[in-house]
């Protein structure tokens, strides 16, 4: 039976994508014994791309759609909006492909990037937060527990002092300009 990413009992995220500053990705390597431990995590090298820049592109883009969700064509068109220099549905796959075979993957036969095919046609999504661990979802995960703690007269300062210490710079400062960074950037 294949397992899948709910079944992991790992209470740690397997993989953390750092989007404020520089952008990097952690994959965890040892989930701690004892509640003193701190997970240890190492950083997911350009190698392990195969230094291929749409796969890391088509990372990105997935980040900033609603519920980590797109569908192909969306994803297609977002990362190649000049679809006559070169085969793109060639390309998505290749991007996929090292996405989910080499950058995402968590066992033989699993990813954190999951392929949905619906009677509209087929999406990606990736997997949810306590899998896949984002910066800037956390960030407003503690600011939106900040304003409940609030509203319930109740102290939020260490939830803001948490939030603010994940913003480490920019949200993907190497991809100010694109329009597909815009909306998740103003959130």
């Amino acid at each position: 039976m294949k397992k899948t990413s709910e079944q992991y009992s790992t209470p740690y995220p397997l993989i953390r994508v750092i989007t404020f500053g520089e952008f990097a990705l952690e994959r965890l390597i040892n989930s701690p014994l004892t509640p003193e431990e701190t997970p240890c995590y190492t950083r997911i090298l350009p190698g392990e791309w195969d230094n291929r820049s749409s796969a890391m592109l088509l990372l990105k883009v997935l980040l900033c759609r609603e519920q980590r969700r797109a569908a192909r064509e969306d994803l297609i068109s977002t990362i190649w909006p000049d679809r006559t220099v070169i085969n793109t549905d060639h390309a998505f796959d290749s991007a996929a492909s090292i996405l989910r075979r080499r950058v995402l993957q968590i066992s033989n036969e699993e990813s954190l990037l999951l392929t949905i095919h619906t009677s509209r046609g087929i999406s990606f999504k990736l997997a949810a937060q306590p899998f896949l661990w984002i910066d800037a979802d956390a960030l407003l995960a503690y600011s939106a527990q900040s304003l409940r703690v609030t509203s319930r007269g109740q102290n939020p300062l260490a939830l803001l002092e948490k939030a603010h210490a994940l913003a480490r710079g920019e949200f993907l400062e190497d991809d100010l300009t694109y329009a597909w960074t815009q909306r998740r950037r103003h959130t």
